[in-house]
């Protein structure tokens, strides 16, 4: 449920189908899929879809903070120079095992918050004190990275108090959303499907000797 009333399309089906615990072990259940292999290919694939994820169940994604993150993963990993060198941009050589790396970093690297901000609803409730202190903190980290707010350098003390205070009040609406508790036979298939896709990619590089 959102602001009273259910919402459509894909959030609808999530919040309709899958519980948010069971959404976020699906979560949890396709991150090995995805960190525990080299290829790139595959990688930039799941990145991907992670992406296309995220932006059907209604969560932002802002072009600008993440193109520089990766462009700085990409340039910080291209200082440490290995491999054939592919061209020159004046002192700097780009080598081409440096710059493989460097984009599977970034790839990696996005995929798994792109990959988080899906499975994490603000309705997630982990059993106990530690599991209660987890759910809050990835609730928090997920509103963070998709607020895109502009910082102002004379203020910035202001506007992080400001931010926090909003956090805190969102955190308290949050702890009294009501909980979707039932998956339904929709939801399992959904669930499958996402992870067989995942897995049987991952098999199959794994099978090629490329992981």
């Amino acid at each position: 449920m959102n602001g009273g009333g259910r919402r459509k399309g894909f959030p609808g089906f999530l919040d309709g189908n899958l519980g948010s615990g069971h959404l976020f072990l699906l979560g949890v259940l396709l991150m090995p899929s995805f960190l525990f292999h080299q290829s790139l290919g595959l990688r930039l694939a799941q990145t991907g879809l992670f992406a296309v994820l995220c932006l059907l169940s209604g969560r932002r994604i802002r072009p600008l903070p993440t193109i520089l993150t990766v462009a700085a993963i990409i340039v910080c990993n291209l200082l440490v120079p290995t491999g054939r060198i592919l061209f020159s941009i004046g002192p700097l050589s780009v080598t081409e095992e440096a710059l493989l790396s460097g984009v599977r970093k970034a790839a990696t690297f996005e995929g798994l918050i792109l990959l988080s901000r899906f499975y994490v609803r603000p309705d997630l409730r982990i059993p106990g004190s530690f599991g209660g202190l987890l759910s809050r903190s990835l609730f928090y980290f997920e509103r963070i990275m998709s607020r895109g707010r502009r910082w102002n350098r004379k203020r910035l003390l202001v506007d992080l108090d400001a931010m926090l205070l909003e956090l805190q009040a969102e955190g308290e609406v949050a702890e009294r959303a009501p909980r979707v508790a039932r998956t339904s036979l929709r939801g399992v298939l959904f669930g499958c499907a996402l992870l067989g896709v995942n897995w049987a990619a991952f098999l199959a590089v794994l099978a090629a000797g490329k992981g």
